[in-house]
């Protein structure tokens, strides 16, 4: 079965070589209507674990379309080690452009921080609803990037608590105007990456940050949006570490 590599689906589950899959609505009108796929189309789906399986549409029904599991694709396994992002809520789509393009640049999980300068506040509800979209987010970078693994998205929480989630990480680094200048080479270890509002971290978080022994580097002159920081830190941290392709 030769695989079409323009049709690739994230699709979480537990699923066989041999079995057949019914799609929900939503997935089915995609697949039928928007991109009119035919029976006997082939692609490629994955569950998000670095696994992936070739598959054949067998029933092209819009509400209740049917794809046949051919067989599993040979599973890229991670080249390095984990990178940890963190990044404080932003406002609306700035969020969604940061998180799909940490996902496209190798970020292994991504945590929210509820700084003291995002100014984004969330009730339980809308929280609920905004996690599930950018957890479409993420899904939808992985499918158009390539990559079969989908970061782990993590609940916001406080500088502190994410610290404690990346703590593990031997090595911690923040991005701050006064900091020095990022090292050309880094070791090859599990890495976690501080991103900051906006506005920038308070006093309070720069000094609680240098409290619990964060590196914190800058880029020369360069002062850039929030949105843009986790694309350029990871592709930064990439390069001094050697690139590494998270279960592509």
């Amino acid at each position: 079965l030769e695989l079409s590599r323009q049709y690739r689906f994230f699709l979480p589950g537990d699923y066989d070589v041999g079995t057949t899959l019914t799609l929900d609505s939503e997935r089915s009108s995609y697949l039928c209507r928007v991109l009119r796929l035919r029976e006997g189309t082939s692609l490629e789906i994955f569950p998000g674990d670095g696994s992936a399986f070739g598959c054949r549409l067998v029933d092209a029904n819009p509400r209740r379309a049917q794809l046949h599991v051919a067989h599993q694709e040979t599973s890229a396994k991670s080249s390095g080690p984990s990178l940890h992002l963190a990044i404080a809520l932003l406002k609306g789509s700035a969020m969604d452009r940061a998180l799909q393009q940490a996902t496209e640049l190798g970020a292994s999980h991504l945590h929210l921080i509820r700084a003291q300068r995002s100014n984004v506040p969330l009730t339980s509800d809308r929280l609920d609803s905004k996690l599930l979209h950018w957890e479409r987010i993420i899904a939808s970078a992985c499918e158009q990037s390539g990559r079969r693994s989908v970061p782990k998205l993590q609940a916001p929480g406080t500088l502190a608590e994410v610290w404690a989630a990346m703590a593990p990480c031997p090595l911690l680094i923040a991005f701050e105007p006064e900091g020095e200048t990022l090292p050309m080479t880094l070791s090859p270890e599990p890495c976690g990456i501080f991103i900051g509002p906006e506005g920038g971290w308070s006093e309070d978080e720069r000094a609680w940050l240098s409290e619990k022994s964060v590196n914190q580097y800058q880029l020369g002159n360069t002062i850039l949006r929030a949105e843009t920081m986790p694309a350029v830190a990871l592709a930064l941290i990439q390069h001094a570490q050697g690139w590494r392709s998270p279960s592509a």
